[in-house]
């Protein structure tokens, strides 16, 4: 048997001339894989900052909805001060009256 001077003691090359060799095309998918995880990135970051903003404007309705209840709260107690301070001057009126329904009939 005649050896070729491009024979590698009788094994073959894989019939891999002139194509680029699998760890250049595994390079390749990785850097494929590289920038499409980092459009995934940008994609999660995107809805991650949605998110936050989401539950700001949750919280800030939260908060909202918080203080329009104290104010009705306030104003309620204001009407309850009100209505008891209209009974009490009733109350003095008609003790006054009532005195003076008294001092006459005296």
């Amino acid at each position: 048997m005649v050896m070729n001077s491009n024979d590698n003691n009788g094994g073959s090359d894989g019939g891999n001339a002139g194509q680029p060799d699998a760890t250049n095309q595994s390079k390749d998918k990785c850097l494929a894989v590289r920038g499409n995880d980092m459009r995934l990135t940008e994609s999660a970051v995107i809805d991650n900052e949605v998110a936050a903003k989401n539950r700001e404007k949750r919280v800030i309705a939260r908060e909202d909805a918080a203080d329009l209840r104290e104010d009705t709260i306030h104003l309620r107690e204001e009407d309850t001060t009100s209505r008891e301070q209209e009974i009490c001057k009733t109350e003095t009126t008609q003790a006054e009256s009532n005195n003076h329904i008294l001092i006459l009939q005296q």
